[in-house]
């Protein structure tokens, strides 16, 4: 059956070719395109700088979704928006002059130098880009992609130290202006977020449990072997009154938490699409090689870094944070780490010492800027690059 794949490459291979040529040929329009999750949410570092462009207004802004359902909710809030698979879908996108994303590009192929592309991503941690063992087609791909970008956003060169050297890009592309979805994470407040968490769960406000732990565990190439062990934590969360919200990552759709109920709460995608909603409501962290660290680190709250696998993580995925130096919170190996450094973060509502210092040095480190103003950054960036493919009417001017 061999064959079948072989002509199946070739036909993608025609089709892409048949979209650069469109891409040449269709001419492209002030208007700028956002996309989240690939066209799937409605969420993260596009949502938010669309919302903050949006609220300044001046230009066309529409969303590109896989989803009908979320065409329809955008649009009964006001928002233009396209479904990507129809034929309008196909026509806004080439006749867009920007395009903004948070994850792989709008089409599969695009001519450059016809549009102005920014590429927000999802998120840097510990974690390398791409994978050490990922098919060299998926690596090449992905450096063909983003040696495209005019603009690609990160909070440092330190946090994502593969932009630019391992994974090429234009000239000038990368620009250190931090994340948008920061932004809202700084205007929120404890209360309010914690009020949302409350909502999602079913609950009100004032029954919500303190303090807020927040599980997230990343993607694994080699499994999803590092859960801890609730069973033997459960009499310190009892002790501390704590609840545990238990989000796996998105690509574990199939996948739940050896247990729940009690104070362990499922919190995945289907209960709160959009985690940035609840992060300022959320008094500890404990992750592994998630970019959620890097969020919680705009906080400043307690972060716990639970890496029983960091030696099969590395050599499968990769790790460029060096251990435990890199990582900014308290750190754990093992099942009685875990339980020792948890005791204290919830007992004493901060991290050991040496977690604390850690946190305090990697901000510094991992956030070129100060948080707070990456939306107007990066609007401005946009606008300027726009002016100069379409620059503005002087007064009294006609357009032809």
């Amino acid at each position: 059956m061999s064959w079948i794949w072989r002509v199946g490459r070739r036909l993608a291979g025609v089709a892409e070719r048949l979209l650069v040529l469109l891409d040449a040929l269709v001419p492209k329009k002030r208007q700028v395109l956002f996309s989240a999750s690939n066209g799937w949410t409605y969420s993260d570092n596009a949502r938010y700088l669309y919302e903050y462009m949006a609220a300044r207004g001046g230009e066309r802004l529409i969303w590109w979704f896989h989803d009908r359902d979320l065409v329809r909710w955008a649009e009964q809030r006001g928002m233009e928006a396209v479904f990507a698979r129809s034929l309008r879908g196909l026509w806004t996108a080439l006749r867009s002059g920007v395009w903004v994303m948070d994850h792989g590009p709008l089409l599969p192929a695009w001519d450059p130098r016809r549009r102005i592309t920014v590429q927000l991503w999802h998120g840097v941690g510990p974690k390398r880009e791409p994978a050490r063992t990922a098919p060299e087609r998926v690596v090449r791909k992905q450096r063909e992609f983003f040696a495209r970008y005019d603009l690609v956003t990160t909070p440092s060169r330190e946090v994502a130290p593969e932009w630019g050297t391992t994974i090429p890009l234009k000239p000038g592309a990368l620009v250190l202006d931090g994340y948008p979805r920061h932004d809202a994470l700084l205007r929120d407040t404890r209360e309010a977020a914690r009020a949302r968490i409350a909502r999602a769960l079913g609950m009100a406000a004032e029954a919500l449990p303190e303090p807020v732990v927040l599980y997230a565990p990343t993607w694994r190439e080699q499994g999803i072997e590092a859960e801890p062990d609730w069973d033997r934590l459960a009499p310190l969360l009892e002790r501390a009154g704590a609840l545990v919200l238990l989000r796996t990552h998105p690509l574990y759709s199939r996948w739940r938490p050896a247990r729940v109920g009690g104070r362990l709460r499922p919190f995945h995608r289907d209960v709160a699409p959009d985690i940035y909603e609840y992060l300022a409501g959320v008094d500890v962290l404990i992750t592994d090689y998630s970019s959620l660290g890097v969020d919680l680190l705009v906080l400043r709250r307690p972060i716990i870094f639970y890496v029983p696998d960091l030696h099969e993580y590395d050599e499968a995925r990769g790790v460029h944070w060096p251990f435990p130096d890199g990582f900014p919170g308290d750190v754990a190996r093992t099942m009685d780490e875990l339980a020792a450094v948890l005791e204290h973060v919830l007992l004493h509502g901060r991290l050991t010492e040496a977690g604390a210092r850690r946190q305090e040095e990697l901000y510094a480190r991992y956030f070129a800027q100060p948080p707070g103003q990456a939306c107007a950054r990066l609007a401005g960036r946009i606008e300027e690059l726009m002016n100069r493919r379409w620059p503005p009417r002087r007064a009294g001017s006609t357009r032809r």
